[in-house]
């Protein structure tokens, strides 16, 4: 009388004979969730948060309500264009200047003040009740770009997970969602901040020469968008540090 074969092989071949997993396999749901669920989840922060950014643009039915908004868009439909280079580097001069325009004050930055008045020129809303319409949505768009630089941070800081989770916040984020609607500086800061902060995050850790140029043009666009930003030099500044730190440390 011979005895069963026990080995592993024999084990191995009999496992391999039981009945295959189905789709209902915990296992295998879990491990679909583990692979699958941090992409299905940022894609639903994405597609929620721009319907919370997108729905009700012209929310004041063309009233102008929002001070701010009202004075950047004044200046918006009064600057124009130069007519050469040289010409917007004329200060006294340059047709781009709010202040040689009959604007006695001008304390935000110039940069969505003028992407905003080409993109309006564009699809012919130059002019006091359409400029507005294009900021807004411009910042609409920057601000769902945002939520997927909220992803590639927090994804580089822990995981798949901590990335959508992050992303999936910041889409609900009731701050972020009003000031998405409205045509001012506010959200174009926060859209290029978080960008310089993600290039940083990633020169500082691996050292790449197009990361640190990513940081110095990026945070210059922040600054162009309002000066306030300039804040943004510590963690830039950390950022430093932390890449000079690694470099004394042993391979």
């Amino acid at each position: 009388m011979s005895l069963p074969d026990t080995s592993p092989a024999a084990t191995s071949a009999a496992d391999d004979t039981g009945p295959p997993r189905g789709p209902s396999d915990p296992l295998l749901r879990l491990a679909a969730i583990r692979t699958h669920g941090p992409w299905l989840l940022l894609g639903l922060a994405l597609l929620v948060g721009a319907w919370f950014r997108f729905t009700g643009l012209d929310w004041d039915s063309g009233a102008h309500l929002h001070p701010d908004e009202r004075h950047i868009t004044i200046t918006t439909e009064l600057i124009q264009w130069p007519e050469s280079p040289a010409q917007y580097f004329e200060t006294e001069t340059s047709p781009l200047n709010p202040y040689n325009q009959g604007i006695g004050s001008f304390v935000y930055g110039t940069l969505p003040m003028f992407v905003t008045k080409a993109a309006a020129g564009l699809v012919d809303q130059d002019a006091y009740d359409g400029i507005h319409l294009v900021g807004r949505f411009l910042t609409a768009s920057l601000d769902v770009l945002t939520i997927l630089l909220v992803f590639l941070i927090a994804r580089r800081l822990s995981n798949r997970w901590g990335g959508a989770l992050a992303a999936a916040l910041y889409a609900c984020a009731v701050q972020a969602i009003q000031q998405a609607h409205f045509y001012t500086a506010d959200i174009w800061v926060t859209f290029f901040a978080t960008f310089a902060l993600w290039f940083a995050l990633r020169w500082q850790e691996e050292g790449r020469w197009y990361d640190l140029a990513g940081v110095s043009i990026v945070a210059g666009l922040a600054l162009a968008s309002k000066l306030g930003v300039a804040t943004l030099a510590v963690p830039i500044g950390v950022a430093f540090f932390l890449r000079a730190w690694r470099l004394t440390q042993p391979p």
